[in-house]
């Protein structure tokens, strides 16, 4: 049970800007309709940055290596301190800036045809 969690992170978020949506929600759908994600760890992320939407990882002190490996791709997806997370919401939400869109392609096949493309594949070999 979550409860208390969920007590205490509804006293957090209180009085703030930040809508919390329930568990039986449609993550995708919210994330398709955000003008900013931000993750500490899910697989989802990559995906989303592969359609074009502008994610971020949170990486404290870099110590979230067992997920965010370190290359030049995903540094582009990294927030390491508070300055840097709040530098880039506010270059996405107030610049238009979208780090998704200069290599997102690279990290994630967009779902819509991936079956396809396996099929194809094989159906080759």
């Amino acid at each position: 049970n979550n409860s208390k969690i969920d007590k205490r992170e509804h006293q957090i978020l209180k009085n703030t800007s930040i809508y919390h949506e329930n568990d039986l929600a449609n993550s995708y759908l919210i994330a398709f309709q955000s003008r900013c994600v931000v993750t500490y760890c899910s697989t989802m992320g990559y995906e989303l940055i592969s359609y074009g939407i502008p994610v971020l990882y949170l990486d404290p002190k870099r110590m979230n290596d067992q997920f965010l490996p370190e290359n030049n791709i995903i540094n582009n997806y990294r927030v390491t301190t508070y300055v840097d997370f709040r530098n880039s919401v506010e270059n996405i939400l107030y610049n238009n800036y979208n780090p998704s869109m200069d290599n997102g392609s690279d990290l994630c096949l967009k779902s819509h045809d991936v079956s396809e493309k396996i099929y194809n594949y094989f159906n080759r070999n």
